[in-house]
């Protein structure tokens, strides 16, 4: 849950290795979802501007989700090398 000061969040940048294909977050107020952010962590790492300004304000919930794809005859793991994979959503804020 987010504590505190309100956060306007106006930017995201999504990240994962080979096998990811979306990262989204949300913000759950009420058990109202509402999107924050979607990208294609293949596209350039770079910040993209969210479709406005999104209020995150005390007591809500931000969550992460991320779909992967795997072509290949093994399992793939969570970890921080290439050959592992990630789900992170970077969400640029100010207060």
């Amino acid at each position: 849950p987010v504590k505190g000061r309100t956060l306007k969040v106006f930017a995201y940048r999504v990240h994962a290795h080979g096998h990811g294909d979306v990262n989204s977050a949300y913000r759950v107020r009420d058990s109202a979802w509402a999107p924050l952010a979607k990208g294609d962590p293949q596209w350039p790492q770079a910040f993209y501007p969210t479709t406005e300004v999104y209020d995150v304000k005390d007591g809500d919930y931000i969550v992460g989700q991320c779909t992967y794809h795997n072509d290949e005859n093994k399992w793939v793991y969570a970890g921080s090398t290439h050959n592992d994979e990630m789900c992170n959503v970077y969400l640029m804020y100010y207060t």
